[in-house]
């Protein structure tokens, strides 16, 4: 057997090493990493139902009661919002810890992935925002009391959250040529921490009747407007 050269077995050597640190990168370090993230969700969600549990004790014992709770957050950060009087705990990660666009709720506390997305109502208006946009609505009518609705006048106003603009954008919507009839807009559900928000327009035109679905999902710049539930008769 003939010896390799050392310059051969230089760069052999070299190339191993090579492979050696773009595995460590690639592979072990992101691995690495989302354990942690794990480990620090799972930290977070137990130092949450001991502070909910800690909350609801001195709201049962009145006056002057009070708790220490030990509140440590290895990663992502803790905020709490005086307006709601809600607190939260937000975590950035690639770690499938909870699947995306889905919520759970345990008692007062509520998981979520990808959820990003509030919907309100407020004297008749109704807001649907996430961390792009904000579009508001008028709810009119209901179920049993239809009224005039006008599909190119639903949306009342749209603001660009990151640039404070607000638009007011001229919108021509037409199902089958027909822009107005009779019927009703409300939000298919209200809530904070959604996946999605939807308004629902009913209408009602001579022998046609639809849904108007006005959409907004989580971390997204646009809404979407689909026409279901199309009937003929």
């Amino acid at each position: 057997m003939k010896s390799l050269s050392p310059l051969l077995s230089g760069i052999l050597y070299t190339g191993i090493v090579i492979v050696a640190i773009i595995i460590v990168m690639n592979v072990i370090i992101p691995f690495t990493e989302k354990m942690k993230d794990k480990a620090a969700f799972e930290s977070a969600k137990e130092t949450m139902l001991t502070l909910d549990k800690a909350i609801q004790s001195v709201l049962k014992e009145g006056r002057y009661s009070s708790r220490v709770v030990p509140v440590e957050i290895k990663r992502g950060k803790l905020v709490i919002d005086n307006t709601t009087g809600k607190i939260w705990y937000e975590l950035e990660t690639e770690a499938e810890i909870i699947s995306t666009g889905t919520k759970k709720e345990i008692g007062n506390l509520i998981l979520a992935s990808g959820a990003d997305v509030s919907v309100k109502e407020n004297n008749g208006i109704i807001t649907m925002r996430n961390s792009y946009i904000e579009a508001n609505f008028t709810k009119i009518g209901n179920e049993s009391y239809f009224v005039p609705v006008n599909l190119s006048e639903i949306i009342t106003g749209i603001r660009l959250i990151r640039e404070n603009v607000t638009i007011h954008p001229q919108i021509l919507i037409k199902i089958a040529d027909i822009e107005t009839g009779e019927g009703y807009v409300k939000p298919a559900e209200t809530g904070d921490m959604l996946p999605s928000g939807t308004v629902i327009a009913h209408v009602v035109s001579g022998s046609l009747k639809f849904d108007l679905y006005f959409t907004l999902r989580s971390y997204a710049d646009f809404l979407t407007v689909e026409a279901k539930n199309i009937e003929v008769g």
